[in-house]
């Protein structure tokens, strides 16, 4: 027997094996109770998650994340240019912006 006569024979039977199959039968009442179930599990939640979930909600929490999200990148890019400027001046730019003058309990003697 040649392979392509061994692949033949093996080919018809499995076509053969598929002639006594039966047609699969549902239990009892099986649409019936799987049509229960699911109007069962598609009843709505509780009205508060019927609003959460919708999309206009997850867009305008996304925009307010966002938003506040801006906010605090510009406030923190003034505190830290704030900190540039006064580290540029120094501390007489810190005396003179707070009107702190220093002045000496000593003499000079040149003044004498």
């Amino acid at each position: 027997m040649t392979n392509k006569e061994k692949q033949q024979r093996v080919t018809e039977d499995i076509l053969n094996s598929l002639d006594n199959m039966q047609k699969a039968e549902a239990p009892a009442f099986f649409y019936t109770r799987l049509q229960a179930r699911m109007e069962r599990e598609a009843e709505p939640a509780s009205p508060f998650w019927q609003w959460v979930t919708k999309p206009v909600f997850a867009m305008a929490t996304l925009s307010l994340l966002i938003l506040l999200n801006v906010a605090a990148i510009n406030s923190y890019r003034k505190t830290n240019m704030q900190e540039v400027v006064m580290e540029a001046n120094g501390i007489q730019g810190f005396a003179q912006e707070y009107q702190l003058t220093v002045s000496s309990v000593y003499m000079d003697k040149s003044n004498r």
